[in-house]
């Protein structure tokens, strides 16, 4: 098993537990020509030299197509992961005009397209993604939710109201701020990492509130002590595909708040949380889970059952396990 990374001033190739890790000198590239020339020869020599025999790419940045045209190229198995709802929605509907390339959204539609028909398996996070997809693409695709390893877990410590998310303006997280100022009593802990004019604004908008502690990124191995302090999570995003968050609060035993973000209706058949719509109502079922301890403890004994029955890593890995060893047969 081998991972290709970006640059970040590390060596070449490093190896933990024989899993070889590649770092990838090159930068790609934005204009509409280069795209398919220059980049792509730079990706075929680099993925050639790792010599894997199925490639797996995550998401739907520029990437994805050449990854996908090297696979096709080189008699080799391609899977494609898709990471947020936009990944499903994006050839079918307005949100294709903001995909890939804003300069070239024709291209970047047929990028997509690309990916979709040339993969040898598809993998979705979530039913709405599923059922759009065989829907449009005629084809089937494969529903696996992302997979954590999950502990025997008593709840102890409730500290403060928590928020993790990339500083993205779709995932709003002035609101969480906003929250914050509004209830002083409450301690209120944002992680957000991210860079450029609007992650200072963010964060210069976040010093300025008392009871807000803001971080601007902590290591995935030491993320879980700040779920397992929360007394509550809270997302804010307009979109997502299924927020890795949302595991790590419910695993964890922390109810959460959503504006908008209901993957497969989860909040309703699983009682983890509650959908609020808009501030008004986040505000009140704030209030409501802070006051009424009978709700939070059984939402909170909702969300350890929902991650443990739905989110174990050991039942992830096998449902890859059985793709992977399927494609090489073939």
């Amino acid at each position: 098993v081998s991972f290709v990374v970006g640059n970040f001033g590390q060596k070449d190739v490093e190896e933990y537990d024989k899993i070889k890790v590649y770092k990838y000198p090159h930068k790609i590239k934005e204009t509409i020509f280069v795209y398919h020339i220059s980049d792509q020869k730079k990706l075929n020599k680099f993925l050639s030299g790792i010599d894997a025999d199925i490639y797996v790419y995550r998401s739907g940045t520029k990437i994805a197509p050449l990854v996908s045209y090297y696979a096709k190229k080189n008699n080799k198995k391609f899977v494609y992961m898709l990471a947020y709802n936009i990944n499903a929605e994006v050839a079918y509907s307005n949100f294709a005009k903001k995909f890939v390339n804003k300069l070239y959204p024709l291209l970047g539609i047929y990028r997509y397209l690309y990916v979709l028909s040339n993969a040898d398996e598809i993998v979705v996070q979530n039913y709405y993604q599923k059922h759009l997809l065989e829907g449009n693409i005629k084809r089937k695709v494969n529903l696996i939710r992302s997979g954590y390893q999950i502990d025997e877990f008593i709840k102890k410590n409730t500290k403060y109201i928590l928020y993790v998310s990339r500083c993205c303006d779709y995932k709003q997280p002035e609101l969480f701020i906003e929250l914050a100022k509004d209830f002083p009593l409450e301690k209120f802990v944002m992680i957000c990492p991210g860079e450029g004019d609007y992650f200072d604004k963010i964060k210069s908008m976040a010093g300025g509130v008392a009871n807000l502690r803001f971080i601007k990124e902590v290591e995935l191995d030491a993320i879980d002590r700040y779920f397992r302090d929360a007394k509550l999570f809270v997302n804010t995003a307009v979109h997502e595909g299924f927020p890795n968050t949302y595991i790590q609060a419910t695993k964890n035993m922390v109810p959460i708040l959503t504006l908008h973000v209901n993957p497969d209706e989860i909040f309703d058949k699983f009682k983890i949380g509650i959908v609020c719509n808009n501030m008004q109502a986040l505000k009140q079922n704030l209030v409501l889970l802070l006051n009424n301890k009978e709700l939070y403890l059984q939402m909170s004994e909702n969300a350890y059952n929902y991650a443990k029955d739905n989110h174990d890593l050991k039942k992830i890995v096998s449902s890859y396990d059985k793709i992977f060893k399927t494609l090489l047969k073939n």
